[in-house]
Order: structure tokens, then sequence, then C-alpha cells
């Protein structure tokens, strides 16, 4: 079994301050001849326990994988949360899982980490656990902008207002929603956008706020430029809300497929329109600020 450098954690979005410790992980195992590992789980813990009872997840368990394999990680390991791994206290957990299956000698863990039944929280409460196990712990110094810590539950907040530029800024990346294509009611079709209509399996997934986005797709290895909407379609009267994708320059059938959307950035809010040919009239001002705004991003988005 190889020796390995590991941090334990949700890190549902695998924003900024996730992969300033997954550098700081790499980098700590590239010293020490590790191999860096990132332990997470499924389902989110706060799912588990029944504490959410809304959409909260930045990234599902497919998606975290995608955004993983962007990383300098040697690998990803997806621990099932289950009422026996709940039960284990810091020590079990880091002695039966981290060093005996996974083969650890160095954990990296955030500033106000907690392993375990116990709740054993930050450096020096978990070294005591691990020191005596040949583990050494590391503990690096959390990630701010504009004064305040990076985290997820902040991130949330932006995407739930379709705040999509500072929410990316805090990521380090765009935000990134995946879906099935399904088939739809063709309303965009009937207005020369054909859409690919999403279904998003997850419930706990977070959609961002209704609103008009600028956004790449990709699917099967190949990326395009697209107008994504988020909302209802109140202007034909419809209620159930959305998920649409209008692709720029390509016309390719991707019903049944997967479907990989990073929003760039919001253009307008949603609007009820007084018929389809005023919609029709902003739908051709949105594409063109889209392509501006994707224009000046093509190159920074994997």
């Amino acid at each position: 079994m190889a020796s390995t450098a590991i941090t334990v954690g949700s890190y549902d979005g695998v924003h900024s301050g996730h992969r300033a410790m997954i550098a700081q992980l790499c980098a700590s195992a590239r010293e020490r001849d590790l191999q860096s590992i990132l332990v997470t789980f499924e389902p989110h813990h706060r799912i588990y326990f029944h504490r959410e009872t809304k959409p909260f997840l930045l990234t599902t368990t497919s998606e975290k994988r995608i955004l993983l394999q962007e990383t300098c990680l040697d690998g990803a390991i997806v621990l099932p949360f289950s009422a026996e791994l709940a039960a284990l206290s810091a020590r079990d957990f880091i002695k039966g899982i981290l060093v005996e299956r996974l083969g650890a000698r160095l954990l990296l863990v955030g500033h106000d980490q907690a392993f375990g039944k116990d709740q054993c929280t930050g450096r020096d409460a978990i070294t005591a656990c691990a020191a005596p196990l040949g583990v050494e712990v590391l503990s690096p110094a959390p990630v701010s902008s504009d004064g305040r810590v990076v985290s997820s539950t902040r991130i949330r907040g932006l995407i739930r207002t379709g705040s999509i530029a500072p929410a990316n800024h805090l990521l380090g990346a765009p935000y990134l929603v995946s879906g099935r294509v399904v088939h739809g009611r063709e309303r965009g079709r009937s207005l020369g956008y054909p859409t690919a209509n999403l279904s998003i399996e997850d419930p706990f997934k977070l959609i961002p706020g209704e609103g008009i986005y600028a956004v790449f797709a990709s699917c099967g290895g190949s990326k395009f430029a697209g107008m994504g909407y988020i909302g209802t379609r109140s202007t034909f009267g419809e209620t159930d809300p959305v998920v649409e994708i209008a692709l720029l320059d390509t016309n390719v059938d991707l019903y049944g497929q997967e479907l990989q959307v990073r929003f760039v950035e919001r253009v307008r809010a949603d609007h009820r329109f007084p018929n389809a040919d005023a919609l029709l009239a902003q739908i051709r001002r949105d594409e063109q600020a889209i392509r501006s705004i994707l224009a000046a991003h093509r190159d920074s988005v994997a």
C-alpha cells in the first residue's frame, strides 16, 4: 500500500479555498514522496442527518469528480456516509480508515475542521489523535476575499440570488450545473432559438436564481457557447421552473445525453413580456451581450 497525504471533507463547490488546500496537499505530498489523496463523502453529512430540506449542494458527487480531476491530486475517494461511519470516533476514523486502509502519513485539515462522532476540532486536537498513529498534521490558513473567509455557505448565498460573477470569483471557476437533456415544450424552437432542456436529477443541487446567463456547455468532449435561461417561462403563462440552454452557432442532437453547463455571468433577471414578439426582440439583444461576454472568457474556461 502506498503511503499517502490526505485531506478529508465535503469539499462542496471545490472553491478557491478548497483549491488552495489541495495545492498545499500536493506540494506537501511531493516533498515527502507521498501520494496526494482527497477523501469525501456521499451523501453530504447535512443530507444524511436531515439538516437540509431545500437545494444547497454546490456540487453533486459527479460534478465534484469532474472538478477534482482538474486539480493536481493523485486521486479522490468517495466514502459512503453511513451509520457505521458516523459512529466512529476521530481516533477510530483516522486509524481504521485513513491509516490502515489508505496509508495516511500526512493529514491536511482546515482551521476549524471536526473529525468523528466526538467532534474532535482543530489542529491541536486532531494532532493529539493522529500523532500517536504516525500521522503528521498540517493546517494551512484559510483563504479570504474582501476580508472574509471563502466558504461554501457564502457562495451559496450568491448563487441563490443569481450573482454568478462574484460567486465565480470565490469559486475560482465558473459554476457548474450538469443534467440530462430531455424533451421540453419547444418554446425556444418556435422563437428560432432551440434549447436543450436540462433534467437535474439531484433534488439538493443548487440552481442559480432566475435569469438569463452567458454559459459554456460541454458534452462528449465538445464545447459550445450558449445562452442559459432559468425561470418559469411566464410570458407563456407557465409556472414550472426550467433550466434551458440555447447553444449558439451549432445544431446538434443532445437528447438523452449529459450536458455540463458552466455559468459565466448573468445578463439580466427574468421578466414576463407582453407577447412573444417582445420576448424575441429581447432575446436577440441578450444574444449580442452574451456573445461579447463569452468572447472575453473563452480562454479562461476549461
